[in-house]
Parts: structure tokens; C-alpha cells; sequence
């Protein structure tokens, strides 16, 4: 029987994963897991900080799956090269997903998700997502861009939560 070592054994499937640095390679074959891209995008014009964006754009991933419980996210180090994003601020989306019991850091490993963000009930969602549709549908109707749309939708959000933080609780 030919002996295969485990370099020769894996080397078609590193052609196949897009890994973007050996430890996350490594981190791939030692556990597993997956590490989601290192690429956040971010829209410096929309008001809302660049950690923000960050910390939304994972929880986004978190609600429709692309991100799994036990999933990596990228080091702090590989966002910063793929991306014009300072350090710091990947730095301070990552302890936002700590607080928010999302994520957590593992010394020498990297941060790992440890829950999914909490949401709401799956049928409300869906009887929201129709009227909201029926809604957008009747804006575009209505001769409104989707720019625009999308800007108006962006800045009534921002301020609900912005009155509902200022009431220390959920506006009804």
C-alpha cells in the first residue's frame, strides 16, 4: 500500500478553498470551521459608523446562514489587508459582538461565533416582509429611485432607534 503524506493528501482541496493566509488555512484543517471572507463592506456616506456596518453585516450573515454558530471570522490582520479598514475599527466591531454575547475571542485562535443574534418571530417577519413589500411596491409606483428609497428607509431606521435608545426601551 502507497503511503500518501497528509501534505500530498490535501493539496487538491487547498487549489479548491480560497484561504486568505496560512492560519487561516490551518484553522480551516484544525477545526473544520469555515472563516467568512475578510471583506466588509463599507459606505463611509450613510451615517452609520464603519464598526457598525461591520458588526450588522455579521449579524446579517448570522440571520440568513451564510454564518454558522462555530464559524471563524476573519483576523484582524486579514481585514485590514484585503480592506482600507483601520484596525481599530475591526477591532471595536469584534468587542460589539462580544458584549453582545454574539462572538468571542480565543487567544491565538481567533474570534469565534458563539450565538446567533436574537430575532424576531419568523411569521411576524414574513407578515412584515409582505406589507413592506406592498409598501416599496406602491413608492416606485409612486415614481420614488430606489436611491432614494433605499436612503428614506435607512434614516426613518436610524431614527426610530435613535428615540427608542433616547426612551431606554422599545417604542411601540
Amino acid at each position: 500500500m502507497a503511503r500518501i503524506s497528509l501534505s500530498q493528501n490535501l493539496a487538491p482541496i487547498w487549489k479548491k478553498q480560497k484561504f486568505h493566509s496560512d492560519k487561516e488555512r490551518n484553522l480551516y484543517y484544525s477545526t473544520g470551521m469555515p472563516v467568512l471572507n475578510p471583506r466588509y463592506l463599507i459606505d463611509r456616506n450613510n451615517g452609520v459608523p464603519a464598526y457598525m456596518q461591520i458588526v450588522e453585516q455579521v449579524k446579517e450573515s448570522l440571520h440568513t446562514g451564510q454564518l454558522q454558530v462555530g464559524d471563524y471570522l476573519p483576523s484582524v490582520s486579514e481585514v485590514v489587508r484585503s480592506s482600507v479598514i483601520n484596525a481599530n475599527t475591526v477591532m471595536k466591531a469584534y468587542r460589539e459582538l462580544e458584549y453582545a454575547g454574539i462572538a468571542k475571542p480565543l487567544q491565538g485562535i481567533g474570534t469565534v461565533i458563539t450565538s446567533l443574534p436574537p430575532s424576531a418571530d419568523p411569521q411576524a417577519l414574513e407578515i412584515y416582509q409582505s406589507k413592506f413589500e406592498a409598501l416599496v411596491s406602491e413608492a416606485r409606483d409612486g415614481g420614488i429611485a430606489w436611491e432614494a428609497l433605499e436612503h428614506l428607509i435607512k434614516k426613518i431606521i436610524r431614527q426610530l432607534r435613535e428615540s427608542e435608545e433616547a426612551s431606554g426601551g422599545h417604542n411601540r
